[in-house]
């Protein structure tokens, strides 16, 4: 995974973060110059070349590393929170960093002004001016400014979530992007253009029964795609949980305010059921194998329930739970229903009629059966890893404990014999055995709570997360099938003659707003209105079509070098190898091989 890459003054090498390597340095024409490999190596977060004495800043887990131009370590700046991100000025003199907090320092790394600024979460990208004597910062929910004598200055505000800004090299413009793009007028800091929220995350998927189709919902859509990942259509609908009726064209949605709703993906109509609960989404559903029962958990005034309706909307039971049934699945061998409740596992038949039930010595916040209805897998919040018992009780085995923060979601391979699960805070899909071991360890989405499905044969391995993205795998080996994208933007950056990359207001405002990857293994070069609309014009115009393979984070860092190339990194979806590629409006598309294999 690259999060970020920085070009040399020169134009002539890069920098990039590589998850599995460290920092890596490539030449232009794709051969790796240096290696460095540091500690803790998943938490490397930024990278950043010194504008003069080729002197590289690296953000890590734990503070700032320098190092000189022969790549040989120079000064360390330890701290005890993350650092996420680091920014030379444009003059050398200065250079900030950290993560919660707002560090100015000189090249030795000696702190000059220290800022705390309020807000959650950590600083996320830092753009200076050019003329080196004021910088901004991306923290949610607003942008902060500072001036290097140690002066805060206003915030911004009115972007919703930033996760990224990027200062116009003729000084004049500020760029925000997150959920929404904003431009600011540096001469008197008001908002020139304002456009409507970009952001698409996934918040939930289902695949259908036979595999033809799959549905993943966002916050104000449901996109129907094909197998090959091309989305065949959109309805808008808000969907934080959807599930397949089975044999037929409705998906069951959950939504605001506190409904459930039928939806036809052919747009035919809608049928709305009242769950009687508070005024408050839910997103927890699930339908019965034969389509005939669909329970969903309920809050009513702070109780929470577990429901059954019929499948035309009518209440069959109020389904008995002791404690908030934070998860449940549907036994498809037998028709009944598991669901967490406190300390132990429920078991109920298809009427809700209590059916079993055992206690565990732990709280599961996750469940799922196995194909064949004799095992449960159960995972917790705050716990990596996986505990697989029978349905007695006994417990089986535990999976091999990895580093991480806790595991936020199951699937069972239909042949019974992996269960994939998420690796909350890393980022990490994790596939293990009926041995307890882990077999394979994925690259993720970047966000925290990834959603996780099997096709019914197992031939496909379905995965979705809040950053808007899905992604869709060979079941058996896990290499990358297809990748659709439905992303907000993760870092703007201005070209050298001071044109936006992503574009503005101007109606002769340049190409290169976004980059999208569709599912098809094409990489879109879209014009200024592509990707947002504005008040009476609703064009939507490709400008190129680069037949590059599939890119899997596009977003994450694509940027300017110098000499007006355009860097569009990410991973290499056939063979999942590091590619850095480049765009060159004289001479069309590059693309440069970082791993040393055939080129992208």
């Amino acid at each position: 995974m690259i999060d970020d890459v920085a070009w040399a003054p020169d134009s002539n090498r890069l920098a990039f973060t590589d998850l599995w390597k460290g920092v890596v340095v490539a030449q232009r024409d794709g051969t790796i110059e240096k290696t460095i490999e540091l500690r803790d190596k998943s938490r490397i977060h930024a990278v950043d070349w010194h504008p003069t004495d080729g002197t590289l800043a690296v953000a890590t887990h734990r503070g700032i590393l320098i190092y000189t131009s022969n790549f040989e370590p120079k000064a360390t700046a330890e701290h005890t929170r993350w650092t996420r991100a680091v920014k030379w000025s444009p003059d050398g003199s200065w250079l900030v960093g950290n993560g919660n907090k707002v560090e100015i320092m000189s090249p030795d790394l000696t702190v000059a002004h220290t800022f705390d600024p309020d807000g959650w979460g950590d600083i996320h990208r830092v753009a200076w001016s050019p003329n080196s004597k004021t910088f901004a910062v991306s923290k949610h929910p607003h942008v902060r400014r500072f001036t290097i004598d140690g002066k805060e200055l206003p915030k911004l505000k009115g972007t919703d979530s930033v996760d990224s800004v990027a200062w116009a090299p003729n000084d004049d413009t500020l760029f925000l992007a997150g959920y929404r793009f904003a431009m600011f007028d540096t001469s008197d800091w008001s908002r020139k253009m304002l456009t409507q929220p970009v952001a698409a995350p996934t918040y939930s998927l289902d695949l259908k029964a036979d595999s033809s189709e799959l549905a993943d919902g966002h916050f104000s859509k449901i996109c129907v795609r094909s197998l090959d990942g091309r989305v065949a259509r959109t309805i808008p609908h808000d969907a934080s949980h959807l599930a397949w009726l089975p044999a037929t064209r409705d998906v069951l949605t959950m939504g605001w305010p506190n409904r459930l709703y039928r939806v036809n993906t052919d747009g035919e109509e809608t049928t709305i059921y009242d769950t009687g609960g508070d005024d408050k989404p839910y997103w927890k559903m699930a339908v019965s194998p034969d389509g005939q029962s669909i329970a969903a958990r309920v809050e009513n005034y702070g109780e929470f329930s577990l429901r059954l309706w019929n499948q035309d909307g009518t209440l069959r039971k109020l389904v008995p739970v002791d404690q908030d049934p934070r998860d449940f699945d549907w036994d498809w061998s037998q028709a009944r229903l598991v669901v967490t409740s406190g300390n132990g596992i429920r078991f109920f038949n298809s009427q809700g009629e209590p059916d079993g039930d055992f206690a565990t010595n732990y709280r599961p916040d996750y469940v799922r059966i196995s194909p064949t209805g004799n095992q449960v897998a159960t995972a917790q919040s705050w716990t990596n890893g996986v505990c697989v018992l029978d349905t007695s009780g006994d417990e089986q085995f535990r999976t091999t404990a990895t580093p991480g923060w806790g595991t936020r979601r199951l699937a069972w391979a239909p042949d019974g014999e992996r269960i994939a699960y998420s690796d909350w805070g890393r980022h990490e899909i994790h596939v293990t055995n009926m041995e307890g071991r882990v077999t394979h360890i994925l690259e993720g989405h970047h966000c925290s709570d990834a959603m996780l499905q099997w096709s019914r044969d197992g031939r496909m391995l379905i995965t979705a997360g809040r950053d808007g993205m899905v992604h869709a795998r060979d079941g058996r080996d896990f290499a990358f099938q297809w990748v659709g994208l439905t992303t907000r933007t993760q870092q703007p950056t201005w070209s050298v003659n001071g044109e936006i990359l992503h574009g503005d207001e101007d109606a002769n405002a340049r190409e290169l707003i976004y980059l999208v990857e569709d599912g098809s293994g094409r990489v879109q070069i879209l014009e200024q209105e592509a990707f947002y609309q504005r008040v009476g014009r609703k064009s939507v115009n490709s400008a190129n079509l680069i037949e590059n393979g599939s890119f899997e984070r596009p977003w994450v860092e694509s940027g300017f070098s110098n000499s007006a190339k355009l860097s569009l990194p990410g991973w290499h979806a056939d063979d999942v190898d590091v590619v850095y590629s480049y765009y060159d409006a004289a001479s069309g598309m590059q693309s440069l091989d970082m791993s040393g294999g055939s080129s992208g």
